[in-house]
């Protein structure tokens, strides 16, 4: 992924998230929960959204094929053998590395869609949904490569606002998306406008990360405001409801989920089903805001741009 070395060697299992991260979460048997789509029984019951036990440091839903072994170790280093402290650097590695994986996964579903919609039997509905994401995958790239030059020496032209969490968050996450509606429900204009979400853990406690570009005229300052404006003990939870729509890129703790109840795990899979990225349509209200209580409280002990 990493095409402005052009390199030839072949690339390892990338975690997008690190492996000693997730190994935080993880339970005895060295395992996260991740959702996915669970096919069993779907020509009865249709396609329905299951937690999945995934190993960590196993080529699962856990890495993607990213980067050589090289540059994998030289790009990502100040994320894995340096205290967490959202440095410019750190920041810059997060955003590139999310950045990366969700091109890769928009790359790998133009590959094995795009043959058939040429098939004169082809849906044009299904012509249509690879063509849109062609185009995503195509802005993505645009962006990789803005982030590439900012990395070889260019001007780091990312903006940040971290959230640093009193209490090891029970979920990690990674995703990069652009978003067509903010936390306290105003639709946003249809701009492919990119942020990365990061969430993840420290010694003590853990960080939520939004990263974007300083030039991005709008959607990702409106976003982060939204969330400025929600009371703080809901925070933690918006994050939640934020990146289950918006990524597959979600790792749980296990001992977490298990202990909530089946009242509280549906609607996190339900919300998991959709999306309100640029491109699907917006729903009504303020949907990603919590009910009290919150199903997390990660206690925030302070949040800033950096």
């Amino acid at each position: 992924m990493f095409s402005s070395a052009n390199c030839v060697d072949s690339p390892i299992a990338s975690h997008v998230i690190s492996e000693s991260w997730l190994r935080q979460i993880a339970d005895s048997t060295n395992q996260v929960v991740q959702l996915a789509l669970g096919l069993n029984n779907v020509a009865r019951n249709g396609a329905t959204m299951e937690p999945r036990r995934v190993g960590v440091g196993q080529k699962t839903a856990v890495t993607f094929p990213g980067f050589c072994n090289t540059h994998d170790t030289a790009l990502f280093r100040c994320l894995e053998q340096n205290r967490f402290s959202a440095t410019s650097e750190q920041l810059l590695a997060l955003a590139y590395r999310s950045t990366c994986r969700e091109a890769c996964a928009k790359q790998q579903m133009v590959a094995c869609y795009f043959p058939q919609v040429l098939d004169e039997s082809a849906h044009p509905l299904m012509a249509r949904a690879v063509l849109n994401e062609m185009n995503i995958c195509a802005r993505l790239l645009a962006w990789k490569k803005a982030l590439e030059e900012m990395l070889l020496g260019g001007r780091n032209a990312l903006a940040g606002y971290v959230v640093e969490f009193g209490v090891r968050p029970s979920l990690l996450a990674s995703v990069t998306f652009s978003l067509a509606q903010t936390f306290t429900g105003r639709k946003l204009d249809a701009r492919y406008e990119w942020i990365t979400l990061s969430i993840l853990p420290s010694a003590n406690g853990g960080f939520a990360v939004f990263s974007w570009n300083k030039r991005a005229p709008k959607n990702p300052s409106l976003l982060v405001k939204s969330f400025k404006a929600i009371p703080r003990e809901l925070q933690s939870a918006a994050l939640v409801n934020l990146v289950l729509e918006m990524s597959e890129n979600v790792f749980i703790a296990p001992d977490w989920w298990n202990a909530l109840p089946q009242s509280l795990q549906n609607p996190m899979l339900a919300r998991f089903s959709r999306s309100i990225t640029s491109g699907n349509p917006a729903p009504p209200g303020a949907s990603l805001l919590p009910k009290p209580p919150p199903v997390v409280d990660w206690k925030i002990v302070k949040s800033d741009y950096t």
